[in-house]
């Protein structure tokens, strides 16, 4: 319970799928079943899919266009999950900061998570798909491009996966030249800056930065998200 906020065990409550899930008094979870969370599916709507372990994971993944990241064992790998498959991350962790959240704007980009990503308050959970069936058409495709174009960055190109198949076809989808090895760099980069280790004028090092992540653009839907 406390591993997730209790928030996956509340979603899978109110979000499951009335026709394949067997209505009851409590929600099951790994230890047993939350009583206090009878299991009703209420808010369940056509097009959501909340379960327990899939075995087409990441198949589901690249066929929806939201997926949600919840709490694990400090912020989510459920992030990085979304934006390889190319779905749109719907953090739902107050308080925690996400897998290189900031550290796109201080390596010299004018955009950051706001620009491909949402982010739900857990009191909102009730009202998820609500939310995000709000979000205008225009601005779910804008933040759909702009997942295909950081997702470079949320991928150790050489290491994320051990199949050599899987590798090659993540290596072709990129760009070259960049991935998280390269925005983990800008990022200590940024750090040392802030430290006064690094003292080189704003322009120069903006100019270096930007030629380096290839003049990366995600204009048109930054301001907007950071606004909501």
């Amino acid at each position: 319970m406390g591993y997730s906020h209790d928030l996956r065990q509340r979603a899978f409550s109110m979000f499951c799928d009335p026709r394949t899930t067997k209505i009851q008094d409590c929600t099951p979870y790994v230890y047993g079943c939350r009583k206090e969370l009878p299991q009703n599916c209420s808010r369940w709507r056509e097009g959501v899919l909340i379960t327990t372990h899939s075995s087409r994971y990441h198949a589901e993944l690249t066929e929806h266009t939201f997926c949600l990241a919840f709490p694990g064992d400090g912020w989510s790998s459920r992030v990085l999950d979304a934006v390889i498959h190319g779905c749109i991350p719907v953090v739902v962790q107050d308080e925690s900061e996400m897998f290189f959240e900031g550290a796109f704007a201080e390596s010299g980009l004018d955009f950051d998570y706001s620009a491909f990503s949402i982010r739900l308050a857990e009191a909102d959970l009730p009202e998820m798909v609500n939310i995000l069936l709000a979000v205008p058409a225009a601005k779910v495709l804008a933040m759909r491009r702009n997942v295909l174009k950081v997702r470079d960055y949320f991928i150790y190109k050489d290491m994320y996966n051990p199949d050599r198949f899987e590798r090659s076809k993540l290596l072709a989808a990129g760009r070259a030249g960049q991935d998280g090895f390269l925005m983990l760099t800008l990022a200590l980069e940024a750090r040392a800056r802030r430290l006064g280790v690094l003292s080189e004028p704003e322009q120069l090092w903006k100019a270096r930065n930007r030629a380096l992540l290839g003049n990366l653009d995600l204009s048109g839907v930054a301001e907007e998200g950071a606004a909501r």
